[in-house]
C-alpha cells in the first residue's frame, strides 16, 4: 500500500494540494486530524469512535470541558497515542434546531477554520471528514461540492500547510470527490491562463474577458449539477468565440489562452453526461481519475 504523502494530489490554487484517502480517517498519519461530533461533545458516530479507540478515551474528556461547543467552532486538543499526529480538530456541523442535520453553512465553517487554523500552526498536513454524511444525513454530492468550493477560496491565503487530505471510507464520495475536484482545478487552471493573458486584450475586450471569467468561476460552483453545468460551458464555448472572433491576429498569448478556454467548454459538454452517471451509478467499479489512497472498510458516519 502507498501512502498520500508520495502523492502529488490537486492542487486548487496555491502551494497546498489536496489527496483524498480511501480509509479510517484515524490512519492517514496527518499532522492534524478533524474530528466531526456533537455540540455536546459526544462521540457517537463512526469517526470520531474511531479516533477515541486511536488517541486514547481522555481525548473526549478534554473536549467535555467546554460543555457546549458551538456550531461551526473548533476544539484543538493533543493527539493522544495517534503517531504521527500533532493535534486533534474537534467541530461541529449541526444544529439542534434541525434535528441536528448537517447545516451547509457550518460544512463550510468548519472546513475554512480548521484549514486555516492548521496553518496558523504551521503544521504540514491536515484529515478532513466528509462532513456531515453520516449522522448529519447530508448528501455526498452537496458536502463535496462545498468542501471542495471552500478549499479552492481558502488555499491562496495558505503559508505553510502543503496537504489536505479528504478522508471517507465510502467508495461513492471518493468517486465524486476525484471527478469534482478534476474538474474544478481544471477550470481555475483556465482562470489563471486567461488572466496571464489579460495584458495582451485591447481594452475594448476586457468587459468580454470578465463576462468569460465570470462564466469559469460559475462553472467551478455548479458542482455535480449537470444542466447547470452544460448552461455553464455553452455560455463559456459562445463567449470564447465571440472573443476570438474579435481579437486582433497579432496578440501575444491571447488566442492561444481563447482556445483553451474554449475546449475547456466542450470538454464539459462531452463529459458531464458520462461523469454524472458514473458517479450517480449504483456500483462503481473502483477507478477514479486521481489518487487515492485505500484504507479500511467500515463505512462513514460523521
Amino acid at each position: 500500500m502507498f501512502g498520500w504523502a508520495e502523492l502529488s494530489g490537486y492542487n486548487l490554487g496555491g502551494r497546498v494540494s489536496v489527496v483524498s484517502w480511501l480509509g479510517d480517517i484515524a490512519e492517514t498519519g496527518a499532522a492534524v486530524i478533524v474530528n466531526s461530533i456533537g455540540s455536546r461533545a459526544s462521540f457517537r458516530n463512526a469517526i470520531a469512535q474511531s479516533i477515541l479507540k486511536a488517541a486514547g478515551p481522555e481525548i473526549q474528556a478534554e473536549v467535555r470541558r467546554y460543555v457546549l461547543i458551538q456550531p461551526g467552532s473548533v476544539v484543538v486538543t493533543h493527539a493522544g497515542h495517534m503517531a504521527g499526529t500533532r493535534y486533534l480538530f474537534h467541530t461541529v456541523v449541526t444544529r439542534g434546531k434541525t434535528k441536528y442535520r448537517a447545516d451547509s453553512d457550518l460544512i463550510v465553517r468548519a472546513t475554512t477554520r480548521c484549514v486555516l487554523l492548521a496553518d496558523l500552526l504551521d503544521q504540514p498536513s491536515i484529515a478532513l471528514p466528509a462532513f456531515g454524511t453520516g449522522l448529519g444525513r447530508a448528501r455526498p454530492e452537496e458536502v463535496v461540492e462545498q468542501m471542495i468550493n471552500a478549499l479552492a477560496d481558502i488555499f491562496p491565503r495558505c503559508k505553510n500547510l502543503d496537504k489536505v487530505v479528504f478522508a471517507t471510507t465510502n467508495k461513492r464520495t471518493v468517486a465524486l470527490f476525484n471527478f469534482r475536484v478534476l474538474a474544478v482545478q481544471a477550470l481555475i487552471r483556465r482562470e489563471q491562463e486567461l488572466k496571464s493573458a489579460l495584458a495582451d486584450f485591447p481594452p475594448s475586450l476586457y468587459g468580454l474577458v470578465g463576462s468569460l471569467l465570470q462564466q469559469l468561476q460559475n462553472a467551478r460552483h455548479a458542482g455535480t449539477n449537470s444542466q447547470a453545468l452544460l448552461q455553464q460551458a455553452e455560455g463559456i464555448i459562445s463567449l470564447g468565440s465571440d472573443l476570438r472572433q474579435r481579437l486582433p491576429e497579432q496578440t501575444g498569448r491571447g488566442p492561444e489562452a481563447i482556445q483553451l478556454i474554449i475546449n475547456t467548454g466542450n470538454s464539459i459538454v462531452q463529459n458531464v453526461t458520462q461523469i454524472v452517471g458514473a458517479v450517480h451509478a449504483p456500483v462503481l467499479s473502483g477507478t477514479f481519475d486521481g489518487p487515492v489512497v485505500v484504507g479500511g472498510a467500515q463505512e462513514d458516519s460523521q
